[in-house]
């Protein structure tokens, strides 16, 4: 609910790397040239809502349940640490969620 909360509206976001840009979920890209190197977490987020998405994600790892996002993390853990696959799985949970508001919306106005 928490996370639900501090998206706000979901509609407002055309896509989902918007929303996940949003909760400062996408690394930083810094190009020079042929060169381009991903960097940190930006400052400028919802810092709440990466918050909230971080911890949905340490909770569905800890689950017993299979979820995308914990195969997500176990695959992203072997390859860059604990960190990163909490992150890459926050940002699976957060697309989840978009995904899911929007077949509901989709399904509620074609009821109408």
């Amino acid at each position: 609910l928490g996370m639900l909360a501090e998206m706000g509206d979901l509609n407002r976001f055309a896509s989902v790397k918007q929303l996940i840009s949003y909760a400062g979920l996408a690394p930083s890209v810094q190009q020079s040239g042929d060169k381009s190197r991903t960097g940190r977490l930006p400052k400028h987020c919802n810092k709440h809502l990466r918050y909230w998405a971080v911890i949905c994600a340490q909770a569905t790892v800890r689950s017993k349940h299979p979820s995308r996002a914990k195969e997500v993390y176990l695959r992203v853990k072997s390859r860059h640490g604990a960190n990163a696959a909490k992150i890459a799985a926050a940002r699976e949970i957060v697309k989840d969620v978009y995904y899911a508001h929007r077949r509901l919306h989709q399904s509620s106005t074609e009821a109408a």
